[in-house]
C-alpha cells in the first residue's frame, strides 16, 4: 500500500503519526549503513596498522641479523690481519702441521 491508499482511510493524526513511522525507518536505515561504513573503516585501519607493525617486526629483524653478520664479518677480518689468512682460515689449526 501507497500513501495515497492508506490517507484517505486513515485520519490526519494517524497519517502523521504513519509518515513519522516511515520517516524513522529511512533514518534508522541511514544510521545502519552509516555504522556498517565505520566499521568497516575501522577494521580496515586496524588491519593496515597490523601490517605496518609486521613490516616494522621484519625490518628490526633483518636489521639486527645484518649487524650480526657485519660483528661476524668483523672478527673474520681481525682474525685474518692478525694471524695471516691461511691460519685464520684453518682457525689457527695448522701451526701443528
Amino acid at each position: 500500500m501507497d500513501d495515497r491508499t492508506i490517507k484517505p482511510r486513515m485520519s490526519k493524526a494517524q497519517a502523521r503519526q504513519h509518515q513519522r513511522i516511515l520517516t524513522d525507518e529511512k533514518i534508522q536505515a541511514q544510521q545502519q549503513v552509516i555504522r556498517n561504513d565505520v566499521r568497516a573503516t575501522l577494521r580496515a585501519n586496524w588491519n593496515e596498522s597490523l601490517e605496518e607493525a609486521s613490516e616494522r617486526k621484519i625490518l628490526v629483524k633483518k636489521t639486527e641479523e645484518i649487524e650480526r653478520e657485519v660483528a661476524l664479518a668483523n672478527n673474520a677480518l681481525v682474525m685474518v690481519c692478525e694471524k695471516g689468512p691461511a691460519e685464520a682460515a684453518t682457525g689457527g689449526r695448522m701451526a701443528g702441521i
